[in-house]
């Protein structure tokens, strides 16, 4: 569960730097606009949008590992939970066998 926590806070952190980058493609966007373009340079923005694009994938990939470990994680919790169950009924059992065996033991005494 740990991995999984520290997986999703780069997975955030990775998501904020895209958001940033295309923040930032579009202000310049914006700006060239602004100076009066009427086009932008089509090489420029291709490239910005295929390196977003990439970083979303990675980001995406990098979720469905998180996602694995949290349910790997999961998985552990739940195995733990049975086997103290199991312990837990155990235990009880070993209390009323005791609880008979010191009854047997008593009344042999006072016989």
């Amino acid at each position: 569960m740990q991995t999984a926590l520290e997986q999703s806070h780069d997975v955030k952190a990775k998501v904020e730097a895209v958001a940033d980058d295309l923040a930032s493609a579009n202000d310049v966007a914006k700006d060239h606009i602004a100076d009066g373009a009427t086009t932008l340079p089509a090489a420029q923005v291709l490239q910005s949008g295929l390196a977003v694009e990439q970083t979303v994938q990675e980001v995406a990939d990098d979720l469905q590992q998180v996602t694995r470990n949290l349910a790997h994680g999961v998985d552990e919790v739940k195995a733990v939970e049975e086997a103290l169950a199991r312990s837990r009924g155990a235990l009880a059992e070993s209390e009323a066998a005791l609880a008979v065996s010191r009854d047997t033991e008593r009344a042999a005494r006072h016989a």
